[in-house]
């Protein structure tokens, strides 16, 4: 699976057509979900610059309903505000209004592509969120994960034994901080390694 906005936007069939085994990315469940619950047919789609110019997102909606509107914004500051923990700080907020203004002018579903933990928990963010809206639209990528390894014969029906385990190619006390932040529980086993 490829968890990753951007990299599920510009290398997801590069990746596909490399590797035997298949690969997943976020884009199309999660425009597939957004269609589900838009009420008015228009989609806002926030991301990282590479995400937005790809029109990765805008191509998987309008597969799914050619009549979508959809509203694009790219939001740079996203990724460090949130690699910092800065979610709930002043300059989080200053930002997302920047960035957001105008969709939420446009009266968008906001299909939130970039930094999960900035303003949607990687779900789609409306006004008025309906209860139960983050947990279905958290869980659509594993879902589509979960059907592909049916089909492959190849689910799993007990997790391995003992705790996870992270490996990592930068701070990995960063990745503590911010994983267990999303996750809400402090993160263990966290190793950094070398691509070398």
């Amino acid at each position: 699976m490829v968890a990753c906005n951007t990299a599920s936007a510009v290398a997801l069939d590069d990746l596909a057509t490399l590797h035997r085994l298949p690969v997943v990315g976020v884009i199309e469940p999660g425009a597939r979900r957004a269609l589900e619950v838009t009420r008015n047919g228009r989609v806002g789609v926030i991301g990282t610059e590479g995400t937005i110019r790809s029109r990765a997102y805008e191509r998987a909606l309008q597969a799914g309903n050619p009549a979508v509107e959809v509203c694009a914004a790219a939001c740079p500051l996203f990724v460090p505000l949130a690699e910092e923990g800065w979610a709930e700080h002043p300059i989080a907020r200053l930002a997302a209004a920047e960035y957001l203004v105008p969709l939420l002018r446009e009266g968008s579903t906001l299909w939130c592509s970039a930094v999960p933990t900035i303003l949607c928990s990687s779900v789609p963010c409306r006004r008025s969120p309906a209860p139960g809206d983050a947990d279905r639209f958290c869980e659509e990528t594993a879902k589509t994960v979960a059907a592909r390894l049916a089909v492959l014969g190849l689910t799993r029906g007990n997790p391995p034994p003992g705790p996870p385990r992270y490996f990592v190619t930068d701070v990995a006390e960063r990745f503590e901080r911010v994983g267990g932040a999303f996750l809400g529980a402090p993160l263990a086993g966290v190793t950094t390694v070398s691509l070398d």
